[in-house]
């Protein structure tokens, strides 16, 4: 038959098992939460909206990234370039850079502006601008291929 006495061991022997396990469990989860805290985990955002938009006036051709508004806490890296032909093209690798601007962070109802001189001469411009919303992936936008005049005035 089995003896009182050995199951009394037993039991304590268990109370001092569950009794460590759990002081172990509430030790790696400080140290998990003080992780965190020295990360600086943050929210991310859950949606932007960013227009893109070239336009031109007294001889100068500009670039315009505007952050409209964003939903929630994040980050927004916006690279804007600016480019220029003589001749029409529809792939800007093929122009010539004019004008390049960045930012590690365009927050909401803030612009960014890229601008050049079109050193009084009629040309083909094009806008780009590449986008980073926290940690997603880049996203590249690009204005439709304008030509300006020499005085900054659209023609097409």
């Amino acid at each position: 038959m089995f003896n009182k006495k050995h199951y009394s061991v037993y039991k304590i022997f268990a109370v001092i098992l569950v009794a460590l396990f759990l002081s172990w469990l509430l030790m790696l989860s400080s140290v998990l939460t003080a992780k965190a805290k020295e990360e600086k985990v943050e929210p991310y955002g859950v949606y932007t909206n960013i227009n893109l938009d070239i336009s031109g006036n007294n001889g100068e051709i500009f670039a315009t990234a505007k952050n409209k508004f964003t939903l929630g806490n994040s980050t927004i890296i916006v690279d804007l370039y600016l480019y220029s032909s003589s001749t029409y093209s529809e792939d800007y690798n093929q122009m010539k850079l004019e004008s390049y601007r960045n930012t590690p962070d365009l927050d909401q109802g803030k612009t960014l502006d890229a601008r050049a001189s079109t050193n009084g001469e009629q040309k083909y411009w094009r806008a780009v601008m590449r986008y980073k919303f926290d940690s997603r992936d880049w996203v590249e936008r690009q204005t439709r291929t304008v030509l300006f005049n020499g005085y900054g005035q659209v023609l097409n």
